[in-house]
């Protein structure tokens, strides 16, 4: 038996139509995810639909990204630079000797200066009322700065020629306060009082 195709009038297929748009079910929307987009068509369609905006964004993070890529190439560059010319150096910066700083001339010279090395000392010792006391650092003094917190001279100042005395009457220290002749210095505590009594008294000397 043969079978032919329906046909129907004009005015039936309109009528087919229109109940067949009224159906709830007849129509089915696909949405797509972004994964599915991979090739094809569905791919440029995704992209058709992008606009001008997220286009400019887009490029703005590339030009960043390739930017920090350059950036860090001339980081890189820069660096191998800067270690072969450290390692072209004669010496380089480690191991330095006498040799490289200074001749052998130039050392015996600086050790031939007679006030070319000082030795200093600092520290304390407590007044004990005593005149003429000796106070010793272990080297011939050139200057000592004696400081004595509540006493009645509160500093001293002691050079090879001449000793000062700054507190209740500032000037020359009128006693025997001075630098010894051979070792640390004198504190006099009669006329200068430098050396008064249960007093912790502080002093900084510099060798001649």
């Amino acid at each position: 038996m043969k079978i032919g195709r329906i046909k129907y009038t004009d005015v039936e297929a309109d009528a087919r139509i229109a109940i067949h748009t009224l159906v709830a079910n007849a129509h089915h929307i696909k949405t797509i995810d972004a994964s599915e987009l991979t090739a094809g068509i569905l791919a440029l369609a995704r992209l058709s639909g992008i606009t001008n905006t997220e286009i400019a964004a887009a490029a703005g993070i590339v030009e960043s990204k390739l930017a920090l890529a350059q950036g860090t190439q001339a980081l890189f560059n820069k660096i191998g630079t800067d270690i072969a010319t450290h390692a072209a150096l004669a010496t380089g910066i480690h191991g330095v000797g006498a040799s490289t700083i200074a001749s052998l001339l130039d050392l015996a010279t600086h050790a031939a200066l007679p006030n070319a090395h000082h030795t200093i000392a600092a520290g304390t010792f407590t007044g004990n009322d005593a005149d003429d006391r000796q106070i010793t650092t272990g080297f011939k003094c050139s200057m000592v700065i004696v400081l004595m917190p509540g006493g009645t001279t509160t500093i001293g100042v002691l050079t090879p020629d001449e000793s000062f005395c700054i507190g209740a009457a500032a000037g020359h220290c009128p006693g025997a306060s001075a630098l010894h002749a051979t070792d640390g210095f004198i504190v006099e505590q009669t006329n200068d009082n430098l050396n008064e009594n249960t007093i912790v008294i502080a002093y900084w000397a510099i060798s001649e």
